[in-house]
């Protein structure tokens, strides 16, 4: 019995591929500090702020933020224009950080 050379392909990139899944992990990194505002005000940090997700609120009474941040608490009007470089904290009924965005 012949084997169909495209079948031998398709196995040998299952194989390599399933070696990539062995990769050693790098070890974490440090947290960079917050991007720094290099472009008239369009930066948002707000991926660097995804670590506080799910913390209470009262971690924010220790840290400093740019005046562009809105921090958004349970029945809190607020508008809806998108801002791309506004960061909104979310503060769920729970009293924990829920949701870190920009707009």
């Amino acid at each position: 019995m012949r084997i169909h050379p495209l079948f031998c392909a398709i196995a040998t990139l299952v194989a390599l591929g399933g070696l990539s899944a062995c990769e050693p992990i790098e070890p974490d990194t440090p947290p960079q500090p917050a991007p720094t505002d290099q472009n008239n005000g369009q930066v948002c940090p707000a991926d660097y702020h995804q670590r506080l997700l799910w913390q209470p609120d009262t971690i924010l009474q220790t840290m400093k933020f740019d005046a562009k941040t809105r921090i958004i608490r349970p029945g809190m009007a607020v508008t809806m224009d998108h801002r791309p470089n506004r960061m909104n904290i979310v503060i769920g009924t729970s009293g924990r950080i829920e949701r870190v965005y920009c707009g």
